[in-house]
């Protein structure tokens, strides 16, 4: 069975929670400055049911409190699937910008060719 389709046995609501309970325990442990692919979990296509505003708020809290940046990455549409939005979700981002969290941008290059791939589109997201 593949990693997508194990998927299919999960509450997707319980992952998501589970998920983002281990973002914050990676963010309070010290031993990180920066958070790569804050959203991660979204590359197989499967979204909860439930509003993630409480967590994407506790995660800029944290991520600020030990002055750790997000990563804004193209990797997830790069490697996965061009279906995948690029970068962060809106609403994150947007939490994470009203939140003054420093966000870094990367192609997240598996091969050589895509070195630098999507990197000002990555940053125009990050503009006014």
């Amino acid at each position: 069975m593949g990693q997508k389709e194990i998927w299919k046995s999960k509450n997707i609501e319980e992952v998501y929670k589970r998920y983002y309970d281990i973002m914050f325990q990676l963010c309070e442990s010290g031993l990180f400055n920066g958070l790569a692919h804050p959203d991660s979990i979204k590359c197989f296509g499967y979204k909860p049911n439930i509003d993630l505003t409480e967590y994407y708020n506790k995660l800029a809290v944290l991520l600020n409190k030990h002055s750790m940046y997000a990563e804004n990455s193209g990797g997830l549409q790069l490697n996965y699937s061009s279906d995948i939005e690029l970068g962060l979700n809106p609403q994150l981002l947007s939490i994470l910008r009203k939140n003054n969290v420093q966000i870094e941008t990367a192609s997240d290059a598996h091969k050589q060719s895509d070195v630098g791939a999507n990197i000002m589109e990555l940053e125009n997201m990050l503009k006014d």
